[in-house]
């Protein structure tokens, strides 16, 4: 059985940890609907830094975490029907 190819792939932010900004790159296979959101650790939606139509391709976004304190975050990037989540370190 061939294995179908991932509508999109979400990487691990660079740098992290970090201490104001950080970069979130992603792929999409598809074109869809994108949002890519924030989350404190309890599951709390912070921040909802991307959502439009996007087709394939590569795309990073920058956050900037400076009004927000130390901890673990989480981000969630969502196409369409579709999840994928990650976490990163804040620390001021």
């Amino acid at each position: 059985r061939k294995r179908l190819p991932e509508k999109f792939i979400l990487y691990q932010n660079y740098p992290n940890p970090f201490n104001s900004s950080t970069t979130i790159p992603y792929h999409l296979n598809i074109p869809g609907d994108v949002e890519l959101s924030i989350y404190d650790i309890t599951g709390r939606e912070l921040l909802r830094i991307v959502k439009k139509k996007q087709q394939p391709g590569s795309d990073t976004v920058r956050l900037d975490m400076s009004d927000y304190s130390s901890g673990l975050y989480l981000y969630q990037l969502r196409v369409g029907k579709n999840s994928q989540t990650k976490k990163f370190l804040f620390i001021q």
